[in-house]
Protein backbone atom coordinates (compact mmCIF):
# COMPACT_ATOMS: atom_id res chain seq x y z
CA UNK A 1 0.00 0.00 0.00
CA UNK A 2 1.20 3.70 -0.66
CA UNK A 3 0.29 6.58 0.61
CA UNK A 4 -0.66 9.78 -1.51
CA UNK A 5 0.62 11.84 1.07
CA UNK A 6 2.50 12.17 4.44
CA UNK A 7 -0.02 10.84 7.05
CA UNK A 8 0.33 10.29 10.80
CA UNK A 9 0.21 6.99 11.39
CA UNK A 10 1.16 7.52 14.91
CA UNK A 11 -2.03 9.74 14.89
CA UNK A 12 -4.23 6.93 13.09
CA UNK A 13 -2.68 4.11 15.10
CA UNK A 14 -3.63 6.15 18.80
CA UNK A 15 -7.20 6.74 17.45
CA UNK A 16 -8.09 3.40 16.54
CA UNK A 17 -6.43 2.32 19.81
CA UNK A 18 -8.34 4.15 21.70
CA UNK A 19 -11.40 3.59 19.73
CA UNK A 20 -10.63 -0.07 19.98
CA UNK A 21 -10.25 0.19 23.88
CA UNK A 22 -13.65 2.26 24.43
CA UNK A 23 -15.76 -0.06 22.58
CA UNK A 24 -13.83 -3.18 24.81
CA UNK A 25 -14.58 -0.69 27.98
CA UNK A 26 -18.37 -0.35 27.23
CA UNK A 27 -21.50 -2.90 27.51
CA UNK A 28 -24.00 -0.67 26.16
CA UNK A 29 -24.95 -1.52 22.72
CA UNK A 30 -25.70 1.76 21.45
CA UNK A 31 -22.33 2.93 22.56
CA UNK A 32 -21.02 0.10 20.76
CA UNK A 33 -22.77 0.95 17.66
CA UNK A 34 -21.26 4.01 17.71
CA UNK A 35 -17.78 3.49 18.56
CA UNK A 36 -17.93 0.54 15.83
CA UNK A 37 -19.14 3.64 13.13
CA UNK A 38 -16.50 6.00 13.97
CA UNK A 39 -14.05 3.30 13.46
CA UNK A 40 -15.81 1.97 9.97
CA UNK A 41 -15.59 5.87 9.01
CA UNK A 42 -11.79 6.12 10.30
CA UNK A 43 -11.13 3.34 7.72
CA UNK A 44 -13.19 4.80 4.73
CA UNK A 45 -11.24 8.51 5.25
CA UNK A 46 -7.80 6.44 5.14
CA UNK A 47 -8.58 5.89 1.17
CA UNK A 48 -7.90 9.95 1.69
CA UNK A 49 -3.99 9.01 1.72
CA UNK A 50 -3.77 5.84 -0.34
CA UNK A 51 -2.62 5.26 -3.59
CA UNK A 52 -5.47 3.36 -5.21
CA UNK A 53 -4.63 -0.02 -6.98
CA UNK A 54 -6.27 -0.62 -10.27
CA UNK A 55 -7.56 -3.65 -12.05
CA UNK A 56 -5.99 -4.03 -16.00
CA UNK A 57 -9.52 -3.44 -17.28
CA UNK A 58 -10.25 -0.39 -15.59
CA UNK A 59 -6.80 1.07 -16.52
CA UNK A 60 -7.26 0.08 -20.51
CA UNK A 61 -10.69 1.88 -20.24
CA UNK A 62 -9.66 4.91 -18.73
CA UNK A 63 -6.57 4.76 -21.13
CA UNK A 64 -9.71 5.02 -24.51
CA UNK A 65 -11.17 7.44 -22.52
CA UNK A 66 -8.38 9.75 -22.24
CA UNK A 67 -8.44 9.87 -18.44
CA UNK A 68 -5.24 8.53 -17.78
CA UNK A 69 -4.09 6.99 -14.52
CA UNK A 70 -6.69 5.68 -12.54
CA UNK A 71 -4.25 5.42 -9.35
CA UNK A 72 -3.96 9.49 -9.16
CA UNK A 73 -7.78 9.58 -8.32
CA UNK A 74 -10.61 8.98 -5.55
CA UNK A 75 -13.43 8.45 -4.99
CA UNK A 76 -14.52 12.35 -4.24
CA UNK A 77 -13.57 13.04 -8.18
CA UNK A 78 -15.22 10.08 -10.50
CA UNK A 79 -17.62 11.78 -11.66
CA UNK A 80 -15.92 15.08 -12.55
CA UNK A 81 -12.53 14.36 -13.15
CA UNK A 82 -12.88 10.22 -14.74
CA UNK A 83 -16.31 11.07 -17.11
CA UNK A 84 -18.39 8.62 -14.91
CA UNK A 85 -20.97 11.30 -13.69
CA UNK A 86 -23.42 8.43 -12.64
CA UNK A 87 -20.84 5.96 -11.65
CA UNK A 88 -22.12 3.32 -14.21
CA UNK A 89 -18.10 2.30 -15.47
CA UNK A 90 -15.71 2.51 -12.59
CA UNK A 91 -15.75 1.21 -9.20
CA UNK A 92 -13.82 2.04 -5.92
CA UNK A 93 -13.44 -0.37 -3.12
CA UNK A 94 -11.74 -1.36 -0.48
CA UNK A 95 -9.72 -4.77 -0.91
CA UNK A 96 -10.53 -5.90 2.39
CA UNK A 97 -13.41 -4.84 3.22
CA UNK A 98 -14.52 -2.13 5.73
CA UNK A 99 -16.70 -4.48 7.52
CA UNK A 100 -13.85 -7.07 7.74
CA UNK A 101 -11.47 -4.63 8.26
CA UNK A 102 -13.60 -3.52 11.78
CA UNK A 103 -14.30 -6.73 12.45
CA UNK A 104 -10.52 -7.94 12.58
CA UNK A 105 -9.60 -4.64 14.58
CA UNK A 106 -12.31 -5.41 17.07
CA UNK A 107 -10.65 -8.98 17.38
CA UNK A 108 -7.43 -7.64 19.16
CA UNK A 109 -9.00 -7.13 22.11
CA UNK A 110 -8.72 -4.49 24.37
CA UNK A 111 -5.79 -2.81 24.91
CA UNK A 112 -4.31 -4.03 21.32
CA UNK A 113 -0.85 -3.86 20.88
CA UNK A 114 0.67 -1.09 18.37
CA UNK A 115 2.00 -3.55 15.63
CA UNK A 116 -0.95 -5.17 15.79
CA UNK A 117 -3.29 -1.71 14.88
CA UNK A 118 -1.02 -1.14 12.29
CA UNK A 119 -1.07 -4.12 10.54
CA UNK A 120 -4.83 -3.38 10.70
CA UNK A 121 -4.03 -0.38 8.76
CA UNK A 122 -1.84 -0.88 6.54
CA UNK A 123 -4.59 -3.70 4.85
CA UNK A 124 -6.78 -0.74 3.99
CA UNK A 125 -6.10 -0.89 0.57
CA UNK A 126 -8.23 0.35 -2.32
CA UNK A 127 -8.55 -0.42 -5.99
CA UNK A 128 -10.66 0.76 -9.21
CA UNK A 129 -11.97 -1.87 -11.18
CA UNK A 130 -14.83 -1.83 -13.50
CA UNK A 131 -18.73 -2.34 -12.25
CA UNK A 132 -18.77 -5.63 -14.05
CA UNK A 133 -15.55 -6.55 -12.23
CA UNK A 134 -17.83 -5.10 -9.10
CA UNK A 135 -20.24 -7.50 -10.02
CA UNK A 136 -18.45 -10.89 -10.27
CA UNK A 137 -16.85 -10.18 -6.99
CA UNK A 138 -20.41 -9.87 -5.48
CA UNK A 139 -21.39 -12.97 -7.16
CA UNK A 140 -18.74 -15.12 -6.09
CA UNK A 141 -19.65 -14.28 -2.71
CA UNK A 142 -17.04 -11.75 -1.80
CA UNK A 143 -19.38 -8.61 -1.28
CA UNK A 144 -18.88 -7.88 2.40
CA UNK A 145 -16.26 -10.82 3.01
CA UNK A 146 -12.71 -11.74 1.82
CA UNK A 147 -10.76 -14.37 2.37
CA UNK A 148 -7.75 -13.89 4.95
CA UNK A 149 -5.50 -13.05 1.78
CA UNK A 150 -8.37 -10.16 -0.07
CA UNK A 151 -5.88 -11.12 -3.44
CA UNK A 152 -7.29 -14.26 -3.56
CA UNK A 153 -10.69 -12.93 -3.80
CA UNK A 154 -9.95 -10.99 -6.83
CA UNK A 155 -7.50 -13.84 -8.40
CA UNK A 156 -10.67 -15.99 -7.90
CA UNK A 157 -12.63 -13.65 -10.16
CA UNK A 158 -9.86 -13.40 -12.80
CA UNK A 159 -9.43 -9.90 -12.13
CA UNK A 160 -5.49 -8.42 -11.54
CA UNK A 161 -4.82 -5.36 -9.71
CA UNK A 162 -1.96 -3.69 -10.59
Amino acid sequence: MGYRENVSTELVVKTMTDLVNSYHSTDDEIEQKWIKHLIQQGFRKLEDFITPCVSVKAQELAVQMGVGDLSQYGWSVQKSKMNDPDRSLFHFEHILTVSDLVDRLLSLGSNPSYESVISMIEKADVAWSLKSEDQLLNENGFKTKRPENPQNAYETCGIKLV
